[in-house]
């Protein structure tokens, strides 16, 4: 596990560094068409500092985890609410982020496609009409083209509406999931998990970082836990060989929770079964 010793972390807020400044994170991220989440408590920012974050508009949040500085992106997201409590010798400043929230609620589409409309234009321009960046949309469209899907509207459509309902709704049609991952789509096939790269490996070896046992319900969910590894992200595989279960999964869901005075630093993890294309 000495890989995973060492944590270190880097947060970036509007255009303060505040790295080394003492905080907690919560961060909520899925494959759920709902923007992922994060929570920060920030200790004891300077007044001006403080007043900055309070006063600015469209403030953007970056956080980076890892180990020994090696550190990789866990959320990208917009402040959408910040304020101070005291909470005893500490200013603690409280911020939530959303990933592309605004964009999620408010952004409208009106647009026309003709038949001979490509699946990889009609999808960019919706990206662009979103305020998204593009992501894995290139791959899923090769992946796509390959089941011999070129267009996405055989008989043309009129698009209409809020743009990520309409964007859900041609998702479901085209057997596709899609979501916004640190600003950016992240486009898979109903079930699968994202292409390419090796699996993240988990067992029950106390150097693999796992923590507990995982357990498995009905339906074949897992939730388990490890320490943070910055790698593991909705859609990422995940090869799970523990005591009470084993199998090729992918991330449904994860939820980082970590502390820099403290102990917390692990993910909280949901993982479905990858289904066949």
């Amino acid at each position: 596990m000495s890989r995973l010793f060492g944590r270190t972390a880097s947060l970036v807020v509007d255009t303060l560094d505040i790295s080394l400044l003492d905080y907690t994170f919560r961060v909520k991220k899925s494959l759920k068409p709902e923007p992922n989440t994060m929570d920060l408590e920030v200790y004891n920012l300077n007044d001006d500092h403080r007043s900055q974050l309070e006063q600015s508009k469209a403030v953007v949040s970056r956080l980076e985890v890892g180990y020994g500085g090696n550190n990789s992106q866990i959320f990208l997201g917009e402040i959408r609410s910040c304020k101070t409590e005291i909470r005893g010798a500490d200013r603690v400043t409280k911020l939530s982020s959303g990933d592309k929230e605004k964009a999620i609620a408010k952004n409208r589409c009106k647009a026309t496609y003709s038949a001979q409309v490509s699946v990889d234009t009609a999808l960019s321009n919706i990206a662009k009409v979103l305020g998204v960046q593009e992501g894995n949309l290139k791959q899923a469209v090769g992946r796509l083209q390959s089941r011999g899907i070129e267009n996405l509207f055989p008989r043309g459509i009129a698009l209409y509406g809020k743009t990520w309902q309409v964007v859900q709704t041609i998702a479901r049609s085209a057997n596709l999931e899609i979501s916004i991952q640190d600003g950016a789509l992240l486009i898979l096939e109903f079930g699968a998990a994202i292409q390419g790269g090796s699996a993240i490996s988990l067992s029950s070896d106390p150097n693999n970082g796992l923590i507990g046992e995982p357990s498995e319900d009905a339906d074949g969910t897992v939730t388990a836990e490890c320490l943070i590894i910055p790698e593991i992200r909705p859609g990422v595989r995940v090869e799970l060989d523990s005591n009470t279960v084993s199998g090729d999964f992918r991330v449904w869901g994860c939820e980082y929770l970590g502390a820099t005075r403290g102990k917390d630093w692990n993910i909280k993890l949901t993982l479905k079964k990858i289904k066949a294309s």
